[in-house]
């Protein structure tokens, strides 16, 4: 974290609740279904709302948008690259 990002990160961590979700799934053997929740970038609205409870305005408000941006980036990449995994495992398992 680079000094002074500590704003954006307790930030990134707030928003993250106002993220939605959508559902994907597979079938797997004997007629089962694994659901999994995948993440959706959080919305606008919300950073947005964020920034207007904070005074975030101007430049600081572009530079805010670009690090969250930046982050649920990130974070949507790394749950997506987890729930891949984990569904090759579970693959796995259930070939044995």
């Amino acid at each position: 974290m680079p000094p002074g990002g500590e704003f954006a990160w307790e930030a990134f961590w707030r928003l993250n609740g106002d993220r939605p979700y959508s559902v994907s799934g597979y079938s797997i053997p004997m007629g089962g279904v694994i659901l999994q929740p995948r993440p959706r970038r959080i919305p606008f609205t919300s950073v947005n709302a964020y920034a207007d409870r904070y005074e975030i305005e101007g430049q600081a408000f572009d530079t805010f948008v670009i690090l969250i941006e930046a982050m649920d980036r990130e974070y949507v990449a790394w749950e997506i690259q987890r729930v891949k995994e984990q569904v090759e495992r579970s693959k796995t398992v259930n070939r044995s």
